[in-house]
């Protein structure tokens, strides 16, 4: 069993016009989340899908927002490491500890690690949130989404008010960890013309490897072991090949079979880490009926 241990984060959150000042007012927020829905449990406002309540938020979009919390105290052993990981911030923003910037981003989709020190124990952390992306000032419309991989649809439709979400849409808390971890165990995998034979490949990074080994098996229908190995965690890549692996499918097509990999950082038998990821082997491509790329002309 993996040795880490998460601790939850209670947050409040402001607005404000300039990024250098700090909100007037906190409210609780709620995380994952967004602002509109903090900001409307806070003032009681109606429902937003109702009507034309939807306007009520208009102003939400050019103000900056600011997320603050209290970091727990951070008591490790010299074999232990802590992090605050977020697994998503909508959309640009900066994370301040102790009142310095340490992180700056824009994008929703990439997480976020960053790692604490004793000395944070008890610090103020905060996430500032930039105003909405838009391309161009005005006129209002999904145009101002382009450049930006927030969806355009947000931004007003014919069919979809205009409504555009900030905040931190993701889970996020502080998490003790050994000194030796997984950061990533992904499986990639590729099927032979006939289907009858899957070669997979396991690429692992940790963040240090010293004395430890990987350990990883690939789990079938009722947790039967398909494949099993153990490497040195120097590593960086395994492989194996699975006979007459059993497809994934469409629901509508057939059973979307999944396999499971896990993968355990082991130092003198002992598990200090794990991961484990459910993956389907299927093969995808795009077949084009004859003449159809010429098309329209």
């Amino acid at each position: 069993m993996s040795e880490r241990k998460r601790l939850d984060l209670s947050w409040t959150v402001g607005h404000h016009t300039k990024q250098e000042n700090a909100p007037e007012k906190w409210i609780p927020a709620q995380v994952p989340g967004a602002v509109q829905l903090d900001w409307a449990r806070s003032e009681n406002k109606a429902p937003h899908w109702y009507a034309e309540n939807f306007r009520d938020y208009d102003w939400c979009e050019d103000a900056f927002w600011t997320y603050q919390t209290t970091l727990p105290q951070l008591e490790l052993s010299e074999n232990q490491r802590a992090f605050w990981v977020c697994g998503g911030v909508d959309y640009q923003f900066e994370i301040l500890v102790g009142g310095e910037i340490v992180h700056q981003q824009e994008g929703m989709f990439a997480p976020v690690e960053i790692e604490l020190s004793p000395e944070h124990s008890g610090q103020e952390l905060l996430v500032r949130i930039f105003p909405t992306p838009k391309l161009v000032p005005e006129p209002r419309s999904r145009y101002q989404a382009s450049h930006s991989v927030k969806p355009a649809v947000s931004y007003g439709w014919d069919w979809h008010p205009r409504l555009i979400p900030l905040g931190i849409w993701d889970e996020t808390f502080v998490e003790i960890r050994p000194a030796s971890f997984i950061q990533r165990a992904e499986v990639f995998q590729n099927l032979n013309d006939d289907f009858s034979r899957a070669a997979l490949r396991l690429e692992i990074e940790t963040s240090q490897v010293l004395d430890t080994l990987i350990r990883w098996r690939v789990l079938g229908d009722n947790d039967r072991v398909v494949h099993e190995q153990t490497a040195d965690a120097s590593q960086a890549v395994l492989h194996c090949e699975i006979e007459n692996p059993k497809l994934w499918w469409p629901h509508d097509q057939g059973e979307p079979h999944l396999y499971r990999s896990e993968v355990e950082l082991i130092e003198n038998n002992r598990v200090l880490d794990s991961h484990s990821q459910k993956f389907g082997i299927k093969r995808v491509r795009l077949v084009m009926h004859e003449g159809a790329w010429d098309w329209p002309n």
